[in-house]
């Protein structure tokens, strides 16, 4: 299982300090609430960067299952950024016309077709969450027709603010975090 954590605002600034910032978080296992330790690593490509990262593996010691520690800038399961999925999703052409050219057209229709109900999933799992949390949540009215990315954003304003790179994928996946896991088998 992947945990998304905020571990830098880009590559390079994952690159330079992502160890200290994972050493500085505390990451418990989700089925035994141990503290988890630092395991192991591998490297994962971020297509549309033309980049490789190290992706680093924490451990729990009571059960053996290892975790995957992402930035907040990647998705679990996915190839290009979290900010390359978000633009392709909010149809983001006027800011980003170059990085979204370059998704082939096969890719940004299963991204919308497959990501759009892990989205609209993850708004509502958040909508849950700051209702139990916080005691608040947004009308479904305030909703109404945004684009489900755009709903995360307002759902996180009744959220206790957290550090993220910017991207609301990133953003909802460091909220629900372990409790809902289960949203990328969807």
């Amino acid at each position: 299982m992947a945990i998304n954590a905020y571990l830098g605002s880009t590559v390079e600034d994952y690159n330079d300090g992502a160890m200290d910032k994972l050493n500085a978080l505390d990451i418990y296992c989700p089925e035994h609430g141990c503290k988890m330790v630092l395991h192991d690593h591998y490297y994962r490509g971020i297509k549309e960067l033309g980049v490789e990262i190290r992706i680093n593996r924490l451990i729990c010691h009571e059960c053996g299952k290892t975790h995957a520690i992402l930035p907040d800038f990647l998705q679990p399961y996915k190839q290009y950024s979290a900010n390359q999925i978000e633009s392709v999703l909010k149809n983001d052409t006027e800011n980003n016309p170059e990085e979204v050219e370059m998704v082939n057209a096969i890719t940004k229709s299963r991204w919308r077709k497959t990501m759009g109900a892990k989205v609209l999933a993850m708004a509502s799992m958040m909508s849950v969450l700051a209702l139990e949390t916080a005691g608040r949540t947004v009308s479904l009215i305030t909703l109404g027709d945004m684009p489900y990315v755009s709903q995360i954003l307002e759902i996180a304003k009744c959220l206790p603010a957290i550090k993220s790179s910017g991207n609301a994928l990133g953003m909802a996946c460091m909220y629900l975090g372990q409790r809902y896991a289960w949203v990328w088998s969807l």
